[in-house]
């Protein structure tokens, strides 16, 4: 092989090695496909994140409601009912409720005369400065109460929601 021929094998092989780089690698491109690839990755990672924080999250409070469910009946089953809300109101929609009642209540009753609450998820809201967007985190529970029709209270745990002169009043009515 000449030189000549050499030279020519040698430019094409440089050529389309230059074709073939990192798009970052170029000088004066207009668009970085890496670091839009970059953004991309870390958006899904934070949205896996976000999503496996709701999940982890769900199933404690799954755990921490047939818990207190367990709990509650120990102390007042033997004379009012306390159920899962999905499995007393016979609706998987009230799966995050706790609902206590009179036994023999029929569903409509239950709504209307039991005392009951949700166990909320919290979550904080973080702002990434690189995806530009926000993700929810969840790191932990909130018992909620409508303790009139327009007023909803927030307790931190289950002893702060039976000492409410509320939930005391209710269940004072239940037992009646």
């Amino acid at each position: 092989m000449t030189d000549n021929q050499q030279k020519i094998i040698d430019s094409l092989i440089a050529e389309f090695n230059s074709r073939n780089e990192k798009t970052s690698n170029k000088l004066g491109g207009l668009i970085d496909l890496d670091a839009l690839d970059a953004i991309n990755q870390r958006h899904r990672l934070l949205t896996a994140d976000a999503e496996c924080s709701k999940k982890l999250w769900e199933q404690q409070r799954r755990e921490y409601i047939d818990n207190l469910v367990e709990q509650i009946r120990e102390e007042i089953g033997h004379r009012l009912c306390v159920n899962r809300g999905d499995i007393a109101v016979e609706d998987k929609g009230f799966n995050n409720r706790i609902y206590i009642y009179k036994h023999g209540d029929r569903k409509h009753e239950i709504y209307d005369k039991g005392l009951n609450f949700t166990v909320g998820l919290t979550y904080e809201t973080v702002f990434d400065k690189i995806t530009n967007k926000r993700y929810e985190i969840y790191n932990g529970f909130i018992l909620k109460r409508y303790v009139t029709p327009n007023s909803e209270h927030e307790y931190k745990d289950e002893v702060q929601f039976f000492n409410c002169k509320w939930t005391k009043e209710a269940l004072k009515d239940l037992l009646a």
